[in-house]
Protein backbone atom coordinates (compact mmCIF):
# COMPACT_ATOMS: atom_id res chain seq x y z
CA UNK A 1 0.00 0.00 0.00
CA UNK A 2 0.95 3.56 -0.51
CA UNK A 3 -0.77 5.17 1.80
CA UNK A 4 -3.49 4.03 4.70
CA UNK A 5 -4.95 7.32 5.07
CA UNK A 6 -6.37 10.30 3.42
CA UNK A 7 -3.16 12.26 3.51
CA UNK A 8 -0.86 13.17 0.25
CA UNK A 9 2.47 11.43 0.26
CA UNK A 10 4.30 15.16 -0.74
CA UNK A 11 3.65 18.77 -0.75
CA UNK A 12 2.55 18.68 -4.34
CA UNK A 13 0.63 16.48 -6.80
CA UNK A 14 3.60 15.59 -8.54
CA UNK A 15 5.70 15.19 -5.29
CA UNK A 16 3.30 12.78 -4.19
CA UNK A 17 3.13 10.81 -7.69
CA UNK A 18 6.61 10.58 -7.27
CA UNK A 19 6.66 9.06 -4.00
CA UNK A 20 3.71 6.63 -4.74
CA UNK A 21 6.18 5.49 -7.92
CA UNK A 22 8.88 4.72 -5.96
CA UNK A 23 7.07 3.41 -3.02
CA UNK A 24 5.91 0.83 -6.07
CA UNK A 25 9.57 0.61 -7.90
CA UNK A 26 11.24 -0.23 -4.41
CA UNK A 27 8.52 -2.73 -3.29
CA UNK A 28 9.15 -5.07 -7.10
CA UNK A 29 5.50 -5.16 -6.98
CA UNK A 30 3.83 -8.04 -9.81
CA UNK A 31 0.22 -5.73 -10.23
CA UNK A 32 -0.86 -2.58 -9.11
CA UNK A 33 -4.52 -1.86 -7.74
CA UNK A 34 -5.17 2.37 -7.68
CA UNK A 35 -8.94 2.36 -5.93
CA UNK A 36 -10.64 5.52 -6.14
CA UNK A 37 -13.74 7.50 -6.53
CA UNK A 38 -15.44 8.84 -8.88
CA UNK A 39 -17.34 13.08 -9.55
CA UNK A 40 -19.06 14.37 -12.54
CA UNK A 41 -20.62 17.47 -13.25
CA UNK A 42 -24.23 15.43 -13.86
CA UNK A 43 -25.53 13.78 -10.90
CA UNK A 44 -27.00 11.56 -12.92
CA UNK A 45 -24.53 9.22 -13.54
CA UNK A 46 -23.10 6.54 -11.69
CA UNK A 47 -21.38 2.95 -12.26
CA UNK A 48 -18.26 1.94 -11.72
CA UNK A 49 -15.01 2.01 -14.06
CA UNK A 50 -11.55 0.35 -14.60
CA UNK A 51 -8.45 2.10 -16.41
CA UNK A 52 -5.35 0.46 -17.76
CA UNK A 53 -2.43 1.79 -20.07
CA UNK A 54 -3.46 1.50 -23.47
CA UNK A 55 -1.02 -0.89 -25.77
CA UNK A 56 -0.64 -3.39 -21.56
CA UNK A 57 -2.72 -6.20 -22.71
CA UNK A 58 -2.21 -7.33 -19.09
CA UNK A 59 -3.56 -4.40 -17.92
CA UNK A 60 -6.15 -4.51 -19.67
CA UNK A 61 -6.96 -8.32 -18.74
CA UNK A 62 -6.76 -6.88 -14.75
CA UNK A 63 -8.85 -4.27 -15.21
CA UNK A 64 -11.36 -6.28 -17.17
CA UNK A 65 -11.57 -9.29 -14.31
CA UNK A 66 -11.71 -6.36 -11.55
CA UNK A 67 -14.35 -4.76 -13.33
CA UNK A 68 -16.71 -7.81 -14.07
CA UNK A 69 -15.94 -8.90 -10.33
CA UNK A 70 -17.09 -5.42 -8.46
CA UNK A 71 -20.23 -5.24 -10.98
CA UNK A 72 -21.53 -8.35 -10.36
CA UNK A 73 -21.04 -8.26 -6.63
CA UNK A 74 -22.51 -4.72 -6.06
CA UNK A 75 -24.95 -4.78 -8.79
CA UNK A 76 -23.67 -1.11 -9.93
CA UNK A 77 -24.02 0.05 -13.47
CA UNK A 78 -20.47 -1.34 -15.36
CA UNK A 79 -18.88 1.31 -17.18
CA UNK A 80 -16.26 -0.93 -18.22
CA UNK A 81 -12.70 -1.26 -18.79
CA UNK A 82 -11.08 1.70 -20.50
CA UNK A 83 -7.78 2.91 -21.55
CA UNK A 84 -6.04 6.23 -20.01
CA UNK A 85 -3.18 8.04 -19.28
CA UNK A 86 -3.55 7.91 -15.74
CA UNK A 87 -0.25 8.03 -13.46
CA UNK A 88 -0.94 5.29 -11.76
CA UNK A 89 -1.31 2.85 -15.04
CA UNK A 90 1.06 5.04 -17.50
CA UNK A 91 4.59 4.84 -14.74
CA UNK A 92 4.62 1.44 -13.46
CA UNK A 93 6.25 -1.38 -15.12
CA UNK A 94 3.70 -4.29 -13.83
CA UNK A 95 0.02 -4.36 -15.30
CA UNK A 96 -1.95 -1.92 -13.20
CA UNK A 97 -5.33 -0.62 -12.60
CA UNK A 98 -7.20 2.02 -11.96
CA UNK A 99 -10.59 1.37 -10.41
CA UNK A 100 -13.44 3.67 -9.85
CA UNK A 101 -15.80 2.32 -7.68
CA UNK A 102 -18.47 4.79 -7.97
CA UNK A 103 -19.72 8.07 -7.92
CA UNK A 104 -19.59 10.38 -5.15
CA UNK A 105 -21.49 13.01 -7.80
CA UNK A 106 -24.68 10.78 -7.72
CA UNK A 107 -25.96 10.56 -4.32
CA UNK A 108 -27.32 6.99 -4.12
CA UNK A 109 -23.58 6.17 -5.16
CA UNK A 110 -22.92 8.43 -2.16
CA UNK A 111 -24.61 6.59 0.45
CA UNK A 112 -23.61 3.49 -0.64
CA UNK A 113 -19.78 4.18 -1.04
CA UNK A 114 -20.12 5.26 2.78
CA UNK A 115 -21.95 2.82 3.74
CA UNK A 116 -18.82 0.35 5.53
CA UNK A 117 -20.72 -3.52 4.47
CA UNK A 118 -21.03 -1.56 1.14
CA UNK A 119 -17.34 -0.87 1.54
CA UNK A 120 -16.35 -4.66 2.39
CA UNK A 121 -18.07 -6.20 -0.48
CA UNK A 122 -16.33 -3.78 -2.87
CA UNK A 123 -12.78 -4.52 -1.23
CA UNK A 124 -13.74 -8.55 -1.35
CA UNK A 125 -15.06 -8.12 -5.36
CA UNK A 126 -11.47 -6.44 -6.10
CA UNK A 127 -9.79 -9.12 -4.76
CA UNK A 128 -11.61 -11.51 -6.55
CA UNK A 129 -11.13 -9.83 -9.50
CA UNK A 130 -7.38 -9.69 -8.69
CA UNK A 131 -7.60 -13.53 -7.93
CA UNK A 132 -9.48 -14.45 -11.74
CA UNK A 133 -6.72 -12.52 -13.69
CA UNK A 134 -3.92 -14.52 -11.67
CA UNK A 135 -5.61 -17.70 -12.29
CA UNK A 136 -5.93 -16.48 -15.65
CA UNK A 137 -2.03 -16.08 -15.90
Amino acid sequence: MTRTDDEALGATKREDMAARRAILSDAGVDLVVSIHMNKFSDPAVRGAMAYYMQGSAEGEALAQHVIDAVTEATGQKKRGANPGDYFVVRECSAPAVLVECGFLSNAEEEALLADPAYQKRLAAAIVQGVSDYLAAR
